[in-house]
């Protein structure tokens, strides 16, 4: 791997690590993971989505490519319309992808 590519790489992570500890610190997991079921979160380059444990999927972060299931972004969890047997989540850069419970797949961002 080229260095650079490393330091990148390196960098990211650590920003998804500082990420996930700001909304532990803030208690903006507690209510929202406290219905989940799975506990499952899913961060992307600068969003993150949770999946509750009614089947629905609450994202937070940047949302200028809709990547949080709305455009603009959300310092608080705002639930994706339209989701209500989310099964599974998976992110990137800035998209998510959910699968729903009847195995179709449903990606936004």
């Amino acid at each position: 791997m080229h260095a650079l590519s490393s330091l990148n790489a390196r960098r990211c992570g650590a920003s998804r690590v500082w990420l996930l500890l700001l909304i532990l610190v803030l208690g903006w997991a507690d209510p929202l993971l406290a219905s989940s079921s799975s506990g499952a979160l899913s961060a992307g380059g600068s969003h993150t989505c949770a999946l509750a444990g009614s089947g629905t999927v609450k994202c937070w972060g940047s949302g200028g490519q809709g990547q949080i299931g709305r455009w603009g972004a959300s310092q608080r969890p705002v639930t994706v319309a339209g989701i209500g047997t989310a099964a599974a989540l998976a992110a990137g850069g800035a998209h998510q992808c959910v699968l729903l419970g009847d195995t179709t797949v449903r990606c936004f961002g």
